[in-house]
């Protein structure tokens, strides 16, 4: 608890991440479940996601903040509007930049460097 209380929850999150990894190498049925095409598909975008959420989220986030009285629903709201903002956002992303560049790397060949 002193560990989440100095740190946050970040690193208790990176090992419950990394024991889910673990459990789903070992089983099958988890295996299956996290390979569920929602998942995969926020998977592919995940790295546009890191890129964009706090751009995207932030704007989201103080939209609704600046709003109104700060209470408990306004911020619950302000939650799901950044994390939809920041998925939204990153699958655009994904959509005009990564997929495109992942398609030319594909394409491209490079020249084997001139032997000495």
């Amino acid at each position: 608890w002193r560990a989440l209380r100095y740190h946050g929850p970040g690193p208790a999150l990176c090992v419950a991440t990394a024991w889910t990894l673990v459990a789903a190498a070992r089983l099958p049925t988890l295996r299956r479940a996290l390979s569920a095409q929602p998942l995969v598909y926020l998977g592919s975008t995940s790295y546009s996601f890191y890129l964009i959420h706090a751009l995207a989220g932030g704007a989201a986030l103080h939209l609704v903040l600046a709003s109104g009285d700060k209470t408990v629903f306004r911020c619950a709201l302000a939650l799901g509007a950044a994390l939809g903002a920041g998925v939204i956002a990153a699958h655009a992303m994904w959509w005009v930049v990564e997929r495109p560049a992942i398609a030319w790397s594909r394409r491209v060949r490079l020249a084997a460097p001139p032997a000495a």
